[in-house]
């Protein structure tokens, strides 16, 4: 299960990078920076998969492959 968006980190799971609404400016100035193609999203993920309330929306960014999503988790966390 992945961390909730409440302590502000970005998790990458493979190709798909995603963090809490407050750092989705970061995530789009980092596509736009390491010029991937791609769009960052609102992720909508399955109710069912919470055991609590989130209040805070996520995002979710899909990239080509696991390299390019640690390019920019690397990034957002000033490694880049």
């Amino acid at each position: 299960m992945r961390k909730g968006s409440s302590d502000k980190t970005v998790t990458v799971e493979g190709n798909i990078v995603r963090g809490p609404e407050t750092r989705r400016a970061d995530a789009e100035a980092a596509l736009v920076k390491l010029a991937f193609p791609g769009e960052v999203k609102t992720d909508v993920p399955t109710v069912a998969t919470y055991t609590d309330f989130d209040p805070e929306p996520t995002w979710i960014l899909t990239l080509l492959n696991a390299d390019q999503a640690m390019l920019v988790k690397q990034l957002l966390d000033g490694k880049g």
